[in-house]
């Protein structure tokens, strides 16, 4: 029996697949190559955006096909898209198998493993986190849920009601599951969770502690984490963040506008200038951080003026990179029902502006590193013959010559130039 999965959406969704196949495995279950030569084909989908679940429509649409020309093939639907839309997903693709939810995964592998038919799993009782797996592509890096779901009320999201109140991962059993990892050759560990930095409050401890029992892990040499809510990065924690070497300096800090009303609006719990003053801290504590941002544009009652906020703060603060998306009725949200939508013309200029302003600041950022030397983690083959692709802790990728031996090791490299968003660099 083969199992064929597909991933849609964020960084917490590969893993939860991740550790999905590894259980699959372990049970006797091969990997397909492809949907074609599979018996069970299970897609983990995303409801952050409408583009997701069409995406996941259209998929939906060609294994039917499939599955005409194999009645046996079975087909699951898991995560927040299968969270979300529960039962409605049969009513618009009959030829599915099976749709569970974000929670319980145990009892989702046990329905997939007997082959059951139309059953539906979308009951939030109780969060279960399963062991964490290698990554498949890079051996040497893996992630580690330590926190799922979100307490935060933002009117244009969905992952409230698609991943339920937070729920905290006990610290030791992360520890130790990181030391696990370590010894079967990771070097570098992701902390995810939806707002990664609120965890511990639960169940009485901190991001902090977690990261600094972490630090102590002999063998692990680099920690990440995704994604912060600014309101839960206090001073307090970048302070020890400033302590630790082994956690990397780059912080995904997700602003989401730059306009005060329509933060308000958002339920996002600062403002233009607390968002500021976070990161003159960050910057004065860590002078050398690497700072990424999420920014919404076009979200119902924007104008020019609020607008014009975003862009004064972009210039302001000067992201390593943002990932910039025009506002997108999410049904179900707060948002969705707001009076005052935006003509799809208006958010399309907006947009436009903002990404070639980014652009700008982020060539800006990494021309200053040509010149500069880093230790970066090597990750791939490049597109070229002798080319290697390797990751600074500062989250930028770098491009150099070298064998394909050095896949999985660190390594010191100079930047000579750029080739569009990627540093070109010799070996030392």
């Amino acid at each position: 029996m083969k199992v064929f999965i597909e991933t849609y959406g964020c960084q917490m969704n590969i893993s939860d697949s991740f550790e999905v196949k590894r259980i699959l495995l372990e049970k006797g279950v091969e990997e397909a190559n492809n949907e074609e030569e599979a018996d069970i084909i299970i897609i983990n989908t995303c409801s952050v955006r409408n583009t997701a679940e069409e995406r996941v429509f259209g998929r939906l649409g060609y294994l039917k096909g499939l599955k005409n020309r194999n009645p046996n093939l079975k087909i699951y639907l898991m995560g927040c898209m299968a969270q979300n839309l529960g039962k409605e997903l049969f009513e618009k693709a009959p030829h599915i198998d099976g749709v569970f939810g974000t929670y319980n995964r145990s009892r989702m592998i046990e329905n997939i493993l007997d082959l059951r038919s139309y059953v539906i799993d979308t009951r939030m009782d109780k969060y279960e986190f399963l062991p964490s797996s290698i990554d498949y592509q890079y051996p040497f890096k893996a992630s580690i849920t330590v926190i799922h779901g979100c307490n935060h009320s933002c009117t244009y999201c969905i992952v409230p009601k698609t991943r339920g109140k937070e729920v905290s991962r006990p610290l030791k059993e992360i520890v130790e599951e990181a030391r696990r990892l370590v010894d079967e050759g990771v070097v570098e560990i992701l902390l995810l969770g939806q707002n990664v930095n609120s965890y511990g409050r639960d169940i009485g401890t901190s991001f902090k502690e977690l990261l600094t029992e972490l630090n102590k892990i002999e063998g692990l040499r680099r920690i990440r984490f995704l994604t912060s809510h600014p309101i839960n990065f206090k001073e307090d924690l970048i302070d020890r963040i400033s302590e630790l070497e082994k956690v990397c300096k780059y912080f995904h800090l997700p602003v989401q506008s730059g306009s005060d009303r329509i933060l308000k609006l958002m339920k996002r719990g600062y403002t233009y200038e607390k968002y500021v003053k976070m990161i003159e801290y960050l910057r004065k504590r860590i002078p050398d951080a690497s700072i990424s941002t999420d920014i919404i544009v076009g979200f119902p009652t924007e104008t020019e003026e609020d607008f014009e906020m975003t862009l004064k703060l972009v210039k302001e603060v000067e992201f390593d990179f943002a990932y910039m998306f025009i506002f997108n009725p999410k049904k179900g949200t707060p948002a969705a029902e707001m009076e005052g939508q935006i003509p799809e013309e208006t958010k399309t200029e907006r947009i436009q502006k903002l990404i070639s302003l980014q652009h700008n600041i982020s060539k800006k950022s990494n021309q200053r590193d040509i010149g500069k030397e880093f230790e970066i983690l090597v990750e791939e083959k490049g597109k070229y013959q002798n080319q290697l692709l390797g990751r600074t802790e500062y989250n930028k990728i770098v491009a150099f010559e070298g064998d394909e031996r050095l896949i999985g090791k660190f390594v010191k490299v100079k930047v000579n130039s750029l080739s569009g968003n990627t540093l070109i660099g010799s070996m030392l």
